[in-house]
């Protein structure tokens, strides 16, 4: 896994290219993220069985025509699209993976291969679904403790350099926490930020620092279970993109994390989601 570094300036994304016609909105999104976190850009195409080569090659050029840079790399290979991306994201550091460039009816939910590759990549993965033609609004949701800090770190960086609003989002559960000082649930926002708990702590320091990269950022607070309330934000106000976290497959605690609410969340949501990966459990 690629470590993750939120104030850094250089980096690589690798970009999915799928066996159909790329959508202009998402290769176009995909770089306007891509560059705003400071990555360059490498385009990988796997083709089908039975694809030709000048398939392939032909949508890897209809990919680039669409860059407003052109690629630092470029990657034609044959073989099964998950095991290859797979190898060379292992063979290789990239900071960021990114799925669902292809054409789709912008009420399709994200595919089940996306699905299944954003949780199991140990890289942060973007997976795009009906992206806009430029980022605007993003939603970042916090666990509120210090294994959100690199969430936060790379939404605001994202919202500061693509000129995007951010809304910091932090979901009050029933479950108990003796690090946050989790409040009572029927507390409200002003509530909770007039205490001296970590929690409350943690949510102004996110809005400072908001405040001090020049981000125009709202703070919210809901009540509830972290991914409907993450889907009910959604359905309230748009938001072009959600940035969450999660630490890396395979470790114990990602049955707490991703575990528990990546599925669920990748399988309603009709916006793109950014998974930032971390070092530490996120909710």
């Amino acid at each position: 896994m690629a470590s993750v570094d939120p104030n850094s300036t250089s980096g690589t994304s690798i970009v999915c290219v799928g066996t159909v016609s790329p959508e202009p909105r998402a290769i176009q999104f995909a770089e306007q993220v891509s560059r705003a976190l400071g990555f360059d850009l490498v385009l990988l195409h796997v083709p089908e069985p039975g694809e030709e080569v000048e398939s392939g090659e032909s949508i890897l050029n209809q990919t680039r025509e669409l860059l407003t840079e052109a690629p630092q790399r470029v990657i034609l290979e044959n073989g099964d699209f998950e095991k290859t991306l797979h190898q060379e994201v292992d063979r290789e550091p990239y900071q960021l993976v990114i799925l669902g460039t292809s054409c789709r009816s912008p009420e399709e939910h994200l595919t089940k291969r996306c699905q299944r590759l954003a949780l199991d990549l140990a890289d942060s993965v973007l997976v795009m679904c009906d992206p806009p033609e430029k980022l605007r609004h993003l939603l970042i949701s916090t666990g509120g403790h210090p294994g959100s800090i690199p969430v936060e770190d790379w939404g605001i960086r994202l919202a500061r350099r693509s000129g995007a609003e951010a809304t910091i989002l932090h979901v009050v559960t029933d479950a108990p926490s003796m690090y946050i000082g989790l409040p009572a649930l029927d507390e409200g926002l002003e509530e909770i930020l007039s205490r001296e708990t970590p929690l409350a702590q943690h949510l102004k320091e996110a809005v400072r620092k908001a405040d001090s990269a020049g981000v125009s950022v709202k703070l919210s607070l809901r009540h509830g279970i972290v991914v409907e309330e993450i889907l009910r934000a959604c359905e309230k106000e748009h938001y072009d993109l959600i940035v969450i976290g999660s630490h890396e497959p395979g470790r114990i605690l990602d049955h707490l994390a991703m575990g528990r609410i990546g599925p669920q969340l990748l399988s309603s949501v009709k916006t793109s989601v950014l998974i930032i990966r971390t070092e530490a459990d996120t909710y």
